[in-house]
């Protein structure tokens, strides 16, 4: 979101309304006002400060992957973004079971990808959902995109941090790109850096808000696929130095560009 100055100049005052509500909504929860409900497995929130991708999806699967390999029942709970799921339909085992259903890109990612090894709850009342897994013996839940989901209470929160974009400007939406003002950060209990090895000047402004170890992750090239009649090949070692055109729809795209070059690719 790169916006003129003088329109930044005047979303200012719906950007300090907004933070307002994000404010007077988070003491509330803070001090009882409003109740958190709480499943009684474990809940791992992953979530973000920024509107965009942060690399949250690859995250939750890469969570959801480890307790799987460690013995856990494994549950995910997604809003599902601009997907929708019938009141009814109860939780996915996977994408393929409800054909019907229109869902998310995330959702059929993370159901292609975890297949049996994680049962995923898509809707709005995630705690809804947790409820109903908890019924087929989930006992590790992963929230997807879930640190401003306030309502669900949690174990762990899990929050990423882009280090291409990492605070979106410095403003709240609509002027910038944050979601929460920075002094959020004191709620995290884990900090990733993404798409950095090393990002001090990231980490000197979050250690200014939060006490929560940081960590750093990448994307790595797992494996092109290649479509039906084609000849071009399949190995990602031999698309090194090779001319390619390359498109996106994900939330930042920009690092996916960067992600290609990095891969040895010429765009």
């Amino acid at each position: 979101m790169n916006l003129h100055p003088s329109l930044r100049a005047l979303l200012w005052p719906f950007a300090l309304f907004f933070e307002g509500i994000v404010r007077v909504r988070a003491l509330c929860y803070r001090v009882g006002i409003c109740r958190q409900k709480r499943l009684k497995g474990v809940v791992l929130s992953v979530g973000n400060l920024t509107v965009g991708g942060t690399g949250k999806t690859p995250m939750v699967q890469w969570i959801a992957q480890r307790l799987f390999d460690s013995g856990k029942r494994v549950g995910i709970l997604s809003r599902g973004y601009r997907g929708s799921v019938r009141a009814d339909s109860g939780p996915l085992q996977k994408t393929g079971d409800a054909p019907q259903l229109r869902l998310s890109d995330e959702v059929w990612l993370l159901g292609e990808r975890l297949g049996e090894k994680a049962r995923i709850g898509v809707g709005s009342d995630r705690y809804a959902h947790g409820v109903a897994l908890e019924g087929m013996g989930i006992e590790c839940f992963v929230l997807d995109d879930g640190f401003q989901h306030l309502q669900l209470a949690r174990d762990v929160d899990v929050v990423l941090i882009d280090a291409t974009n990492p605070f979106g400007g410095g403003r709240l939406l609509p002027a910038g790109r944050l979601r929460e003002p920075l002094s959020a950060l004191a709620r995290a209990d884990v900090i990733v850096i993404t798409r950095s090895e090393h990002a001090p000047a990231v980490e000197a402004t979050v250690q200014r808000h939060s006490q929560a170890p940081i960590f750093y992750a990448q994307t790595q090239l797992d494996e092109v696929r290649v479509a039906e009649n084609t000849s071009v090949p399949g190995a990602p070692d031999q698309w090194l130095g090779r001319k390619v055109f390359a498109f996106c729809a994900i939330g930042n795209p920009a690092a996916f560009f960067e992600d290609v070059r990095h891969w040895g690719m010429e765009l």
